[in-house]
């Protein structure tokens, strides 16, 4: 769920982390309760249930999802309030990496709010596919340096912090960065709302499921341990014991978790 949009579910039935085939449900009844108001959702497709509500900073969702065959799954979560960027900025550094490229320089300068507290900082490059459907994501994902305030369990793309590390209301975030980016893939959703070239840099405020599912989830993912990925010698450091995906679903698996976005357009096209 993000803050002030539609809240979309999507629903499948249980199977291997290796099936890759679709199992979506189509004819579950999904229905979103918050404070007086409860909705039930419609199909929409590939397991997709949209909502009629919107979410909303600092309500409690509760969502219910009853289909044949299954026990009735149920969880519930909080949309954070909104942490706001005052202004970031993106320059080439002084300093180079061992093949003598400019490092890239990164600041985020941030108010937070008192309802808040964790939040997540990243840095997209985004740009509308040829075809017109989807949109390509790529990160800034390689740090050199990071500023104090960031937690020692960011992993992957994005870097978390708490309310506790920030001062006097405000702080300036500064990250150095190698200046290529890694893809993230292809996605039918986009994180900035718009169909040009950008750069940007991202600050969410997620709720305490969000943050504990995107842990659990780099840290499964570093951790794989299958024949293709030993075979390169560099990831063997990162090969480690299984890591158990973290869910708040009752009688299923699964999350639903939620956040609320502000970014900062940082360079466009």
């Amino acid at each position: 769920m993000q803050a002030y949009e539609p809240i979309v579910v999507n629903v499948s039935s249980l199977q291997s982390i290796k099936d890759t085939t679709f199992h979506f449900i189509e004819n579950a009844l999904v229905t979103i309760k918050s404070e007086n108001r409860i909705d039930t959702l419609r199909y929409i497709s590939n397991g997709n249930y949209g909502s009629n509500l919107s979410a909303s900073p600092n309500n409690v969702y509760h969502l219910m999802v009853a289909a044949e065959g299954y026990p009735i799954a149920s969880a519930s979560d909080t949309i954070p309030g909104i942490a706001t960027i005052i202004s970031a900025s993106m320059q080439q550094s002084h300093t180079i990496d061992e093949e003598g490229n400019p490092h890239t320089d990164f600041t985020v300068e941030l108010s937070k709010s008192e309802s808040l507290n964790l939040y997540e900082v990243f840095f997209v490059v985004q740009s509308k596919d040829r075809d017109e459907m989807n949109y390509q994501v790529c990160y800034y994902s390689i740090d050199v340096e990071l500023d104090p305030v960031i937690l020692s369990s960011s992993y992957g793309n994005t870097y978390f912090f708490q309310n506790d590390d920030l001062t006097n209301g405000e702080s300036k975030l500064r990250f150095k960065m190698v200046s290529a980016h890694n893809c993230g893939g292809h996605y039918s959703q986009y994180i900035i709302p718009t169909d040009g070239v950008v750069v940007a840099a991202v600050l969410r405020s997620v709720s305490s499921s969000y943050y504990r599912y995107r842990r659990s989830w780099e840290r499964h993912s570093l951790f794989l341990n299958d024949d293709i990925e030993t075979e390169d010698m560099l990831l063997l450091p990162f090969i480690g014991e299984p890591q158990e995906m973290y869910s708040n679903i009752e009688n299923g698996l699964g999350v639903f978790v939620s956040y609320s976005q502000d970014y900062f357009i940082l360079k466009n096209s």
